[in-house]
């Protein structure tokens, strides 16, 4: 059998007496049969041709779908079977990745954009493939204007999920839409943590005592994930000057899942001389 030097001497030969008609028409019927050899040829054109904005803006678009090709049937796989084996998901989860970098680099259509994230919306919705994450990270590298991130939570609020849910108030919180935020939270106050984001959005509105209100309220009611909220009213109380307050909270806090390092803790909080608390 001929070796590698030998089979590639041979190869670019061929190449060398091969027309440019011919080489296209080589080129576009591997890059069309396999997505991983389109994605090559795209990055290798981009970094070797002199291309036009307009040029470069389509290749990145078109690498992006290629990757979403490529990686398409596994994490279809993965979605049907709940999970992939781990290099599976590392192979799709990489993949991903990469399709990220070329969204954040910000050379993408809108068109390419949108028809992306109507192709990974339905992972989202089924949440059944292990990569939750990762597939949330890649829609939130698609939307660039708020048009578009208008769209995406929509999208979320549609499936009527606790996650996808959640993550259409965040969005709708970071857009500043108050009225949508407001909403949203209101159909999920359950855990501790629940309180303590409806908590702090009132902080940063500068509404002390509406805060305040929804994390006292937090305290009683809350079923869980309270160690946020606890800190939250003991920060409050270590400003004010109310150390029975304080430690009350601190203590509630040191018991909850008790450890030798958090009652260390506490034993430290509970020192009078310690300046920095309020006496």
């Amino acid at each position: 059998m001929a070796n590698k030097k030998q089979t590639d001497n041979a190869l670019n030969n061929l190449l060398a007496s091969a027309g440019p008609e011919i080489l296209r028409d080589l080129v576009s019927s591997l890059a069309f049969q396999d997505p991983e050899v389109r994605r090559t040829c795209f990055e290798y054109l981009k970094a070797h041709a002199p291309l036009s904005t307009t040029q470069k803006q389509t290749s990145d678009g078109e690498v992006v779908l290629a990757l979403w090709e490529e990686l398409y049937p596994d994490l279809e796989e993965m979605d049907d079977c709940g999970g992939g084996d781990y290099h599976v998901a590392d192979h799709v989860g990489d993949l991903l990745g990469q399709m990220r970098e070329k969204l954040t680099d910000g050379n993408v259509s809108h068109e390419v954009r949108r028809e992306l994230l109507e192709e990974v919306l339905p992972f989202i919705k089924s949440g059944n493939a292990g990569l939750d994450d990762e597939l949330y990270d890649t829609a939130y590298a698609a939307c660039r204007e708020e048009a578009e991130w208008r769209w995406l939570a929509c999208s979320f609020e549609a499936m009527k999920q606790d996650w996808p849910l959640d993550h259409a108030r965040r969005i709708y919180r970071r857009l500043g839409d108050r009225e949508k935020y407001l909403e949203l939270r209101r159909l999920k106050m359950v855990y501790g943590l629940d309180y303590h984001d409806l908590a702090q959005f009132y902080r940063e509105e500068g509404n002390r005592e509406q805060a305040l209100a929804v994390a006292e309220e937090g305290l009683k009611k809350g079923q869980g994930r309270m160690d946020e909220l606890r800190q939250f009213l003991a920060g409050h109380a270590l400003e004010s000057g109310d150390r029975e307050r304080y430690l009350d909270l601190q203590f509630a806090q040191a018991v909850a899942s008790l450890t030798l390092e958090g009652y260390k803790t506490f034993k430290k909080i509970c020192d009078p001389s310690d300046p920095s608390l309020p006496l």
